[in-house]
């Protein structure tokens, strides 16, 4: 029984490390190249036409939320694993 407690903490663990992994960079990229203000005047000054602009930024944003939240799920999640992990000690084992 400790095996696959153990087992699925850890399983946990490295899913919680995976998604905090892939919301950093996603926070990365979204406060620096995927910026909407950023991306508004950086598109501005080419020359493309009209729906392009307007479709660009929307795009973007329907891309990254899905990302957001469900990296958002899973880090709380994790934390909610580690907080049961530190209140429930494991038991002794009886022979």
């Amino acid at each position: 029984m400790n095996f696959l407690k153990g087992l699925a903490l850890s399983l946990l663990s490295f899913l919680l490390l995976l998604s905090l992994s892939i919301f950093g960079l996603a926070l990365t990229l979204n406060q620096t190249i995927l910026n909407p203000d950023f991306t508004i005047s950086e598109v501005d000054r080419l020359d493309i036409p009209a729906w392009l602009q307007t479709w660009f930024p929307q795009f973007l944003d329907n891309f990254l939320a899905p990302l957001e939240i469900f990296s958002i799920g899973l880090l709380v999640a994790g934390i909610a694993l580690i907080i049961v992990s530190f209140v429930y000690k494991p038991r002794q084992a009886s022979f």
